[in-house]
C-alpha cells in the first residue's frame, strides 16, 4: 500500500459515517412520517402494522450503533496516524501531512494558510508522501 492511499483510510470513514448518519436521519424522518389511522374522524395512535414503528425503530437503533463503531474506529485511525506522522523530522511535512490528511483540508487551502504557492504545496507534499514512507516501512506490507 501506498502512504497516500493508506492516509486516505480516514477520509473513506469519515465519508462512510456521513452516508451513514444520513441513512439514520432518512429512516428517522420516514418513522415519524407513518401515520395513524382514522377510525370514525377519530385519529387512533398507532400504525396500520403496529411492528412497523418497532421495527423501524430497531433499525434505526442499529445503524446508531454502527455509527458509533465507525466513530471509534476513525477516532483510533486519526490517532495511530498522527502519532506515524509525528515520526517525520521535517515539520513542514508533518504540518502537511496533518492538516491534508487529519484536518482533511485541500492543498489550496493548506498553500494559502502556510503562505505557499499551490504548486510549491504540491511538490511538498509529494516529498511529504515519500518521507512518510520511509519513517513507516510497514505500510508497503499492507
Amino acid at each position: 500500500m501506498q502512504a497516500k492511499e493508506y492516509l486516505l483510510q480516514i477520509k473513506h470513514l469519515d465519508l462512510m459515517i456521513t452516508a451513514w448518519i444520513q441513512q439514520k436521519d432518512d429512516m428517522r424522518s420516514q418513522l415519524y412520517s407513518l401515520s395513524s389511522p382514522k377510525y370514525d374522524g377519530v385519529a387512533v395512535q398507532g400504525t396500520k402494522d403496529p411492528d412497523k414503528f418497532s421495527e423501524m425503530w430497531a433499525r434505526i437503533d442499529q445503524k446508531e450503533r454502527k455509527i458509533c463503531r465507525e466513530i471509534d474506529k476513525l477516532a483510533d485511525a486519526k490517532q495511530v496516524i498522527t502519532e506515524e506522522i509525528g515520526r517525520i523530522e521535517d515539520t513542514r511535512y508533518v504540518e502537511i501531512l496533518l492538516r491534508r490528511y487529519v484536518q482533511m483540508q485541500k492543498l489550496e487551502d493548506i498553500a494559502n494558510e502556510m503562505s505557499y504557492s499551490y504548486d510549491r504545496i504540491r511538490h511538498l507534499h509529494g516529498f511529504a508522501l515519500l518521507e512518510f514512507e520511509r519513517v513507516n516501512p510497514h505500510i508497503k506490507e499492507l
